[in-house]
């Protein structure tokens, strides 16, 4: 027997979850000789959470249960960096930056929540401040914007393009170091947002942050490619 954690939070989509939680649970569609499946579910604390559809969970476990795995080397980000410096650019303009955050991770961590829970409550945005006041509430532990990782680069460019392609190639070396990554879109835009922020990243008029990475260290091993639905093809 096995156990797969669900994570749950706040305003979560409790319908996305159905369909496979069915399946994971009653393993009738499993070969004859497939281990035994647990389905258990983890939050920031044990305290119920309210789904979206109104639904109340009570988690079987917290995350601060689980122990925090240590930060990535810095050898193992200077090959992140490689990845990302070897992409392909405009004209070979070789445009691109690095922000590493590593031991000022933390330090900026509260910064960027800040500015996140500002845009939020400027667009009338509750549930993403209810992000907010969880992190508040336990600010030591994973949260729901950077979800457990450890450190961050931030990618500039001229051309977008540039950075993209670049941070392509970094999440496929981190995966390849068993490292977790993610991109993080609201970090992008909380960044975007704070004048201060934007002057420590070296963002301009003319060079924009083209994305965050963040990376941690992860046991989770992935036996598939995530699905995909089929590509949108025009033979001419």
């Amino acid at each position: 027997m096995f156990t797969v954690y669900i994570y749950v939070l706040d305003t979560l989509a409790d319908w996305e979850l159905g369909y496979v939680t069915a399946e994971l649970n009653s393993g009738r569609f499993f070969k004859k000789d497939a281990p035994e499946v647990s389905v258990k579910t983890v939050a920031i604390s044990k305290e119920p959470v309210k789904t979206m559809g109104g639904l109340t969970i009570v988690p079987d476990r917290s995350i601060r249960d689980i122990e925090v795995d240590e930060k990535a080397p810095r050898e193992e980000l200077e090959l992140l960096l490689e990845a990302g410096r070897c992409a392909p650019t405009s004209s070979n303009s070789q445009s691109v930056g690095f922000t590493v955050l590593d031991q000022e991770f933390e330090t900026l961590r509260p910064r960027i929540w800040k500015s996140f829970a500002r845009l939020a409550r400027e667009g009338g945005r509750k549930l993403l401040l209810r992000r907010y006041e969880s992190y508040l509430a336990h600010p030591e532990e994973p949260d729901t914007l950077f979800y457990g990782g450890t450190q961050m680069i931030a990618v500039t460019s001229e051309p977008p393009i540039d950075g993209a392609l670049a941070l392509a190639n970094m999440e496929l070396m981190a995966h390849a170091l068993g490292l977790g990554a993610l991109y993080c879109g609201f970090a992008v835009r909380a960044i975007d947002g704070d004048p201060d922020l934007r002057a420590y990243f070296g963002i301009t008029e003319k060079r924009k942050l083209d994305g965050c990475l963040i990376v941690g260290r992860t046991d989770l091993r992935f036996h598939r490619t995530a699905p995909r639905n089929p590509p949108r093809v025009a033979w001419k």
